[in-house]
Order: structure tokens, then sequence, then C-alpha cells
């Protein structure tokens, strides 16, 4: 399990919530063997498929990835347990986070 101290405190854990005009939302990795070819592609198409500008943070990243990337996603370096934080700004972006919670939320169809 994570140690949840480690996200931000501005956002309620697993919520979207609004953020900077835009929404926000912190997941926990719970497949087996973290964010490796599967989950990327699986992030990267849901994020391809939405207006919005998906950035994906780990807990000590100040710029993030472009959730659009599978390559950036794919060195993200989060296994599993890691905490990430995702922010959408623009059309649909609450949206494509509300597809990213549920995607997290069924370990990507793994387990």
């Amino acid at each position: 399990m994570t140690d949840r101290s480690l996200c931000k405190k501005d956002v309620s854990y697993g919520q979207i919530s609004e953020l900077n005009g835009g929404y926000v939302v912190e997941l926990e990795v719970l497949n087996k063997y973290g964010i490796h070819f599967r989950p990327a592609k699986f992030i990267a198409e849901s994020a391809c498929r939405y207006g919005a500008e998906i950035r994906m943070f780990t807990v000590n990243d100040l710029v993030g990835v472009d959730a659009k990337g599978f390559l950036n996603l794919l060195t993200s370096d989060a296994p599993k347990g890691t905490c990430l934080r995702f922010e959408a700004t623009g059309d649909g972006a609450r949206d494509s986070l509300g597809n990213l919670v549920e995607m997290f939320n069924n370990k990507f169809g793994e387990e």
C-alpha cells in the first residue's frame, strides 16, 4: 500500500477535483507490474481521445510528462504502489480523468 502522505494535500485522493481552471486526480498504481508497455499504451490511447492537455506527475516531479506520449509514460518509472498525479485542462478534461480513474481501479484489466 502506498504511503498516501507522499501525495499532494490540495486534492482528495482518488477523487477528481477542480484546480487552477482544470482538473486533477491522484491515483495509485495497483497492477502487479506497474506502468509497463500495456498500461502505458492504454493511458496514452485514452488521453489521445480527448482534446484536453493531460500531464502525469510522479511524487517528486515538478514538470510532469504529456500523458498522450507513450514513451513518456513507459519511461516514467512507476512500479506498483506509486502515487501518480494527473492534471487536465481543456475540452474533455474531467471526462479524460474519469476514464483514467476507471482504468487504474480496474488494474488495466491485468488481474
